[in-house]
């Protein structure tokens, strides 16, 4: 979700007379889109179900232990309040969080969620002056992608690309995507 605000970010900066440069660790509008896609595709129309779809991966990524099960019988409650409180409930996480946080976060990435379903990206900022870096990890998570995540058109710089080991979680703990970034 971060590329779609770098953009617009980069494209203000732009029009402020101000230089620079962008770096994206391991996204892309595109990236994000095939992604949301990739994961609501069967839910897609239904506001309801995507909402749930959103927490129970909210769930899984702040209780990883917990079992699809689980999951599903929280789903059941019938208000999203009961929902949160219900996992609050059933963390086995000693810092788990409060269910107004699991609320805030999961309503978060909602919104972002849809954002990048409905993104057209002709209605993005093509940069002038900026150049665009992409920081991407070894382990592909998107096959069906242009090697360059499909930045060419955001920019009129060639895009530089360096591919960083892991996956696109565990690059943000590698020490090499950390030296790249003091490098830029």
């Amino acid at each position: 979700f971060g590329s779609l605000l770098a953009l617009k970010i980069a494209n203000i900066l732009e029009s402020l007379d101000k230089d620079g440069h962008v770096m994206m660790i391991d996204g892309s509008p595109q990236f994000v889109r095939k992604i949301s896609h990739n994961l609501l595709s069967d839910v897609l129309g239904d506001d309801d179900k995507i909402r749930q779809r959103v927490l129970g991966l909210c769930m899984k990524s702040m209780e990883p232990s917990i079992s699809e099960g689980s999951i599903a019988e929280i789903l059941k409650e019938k208000t999203f309040e009961a929902r949160y409180e219900k996992f609050k409930e059933n963390s086995k996480n000693e810092n788990s969080y409060s269910a107004s946080y699991i609320q805030e976060f999961t309503e978060a990435m909602y919104n972002r969620t849809k954002m990048a379903l409905e993104i057209d990206e002709n209605s993005l900022p093509v940069l002038q002056n900026t150049p665009i870096c992409l920081l991407k990890s070894a382990e592909i998570s998107l096959s069906d992608l242009p090697d360059d995540f499909g930045l060419q058109k955001f920019t009129q710089h060639t895009i530089k690309m360096h591919k960083i080991d892991g996956n696109h979680q565990t690059i943000l703990k590698n020490s090499e995507l950390i030296k790249l970034l003091n490098e830029a």
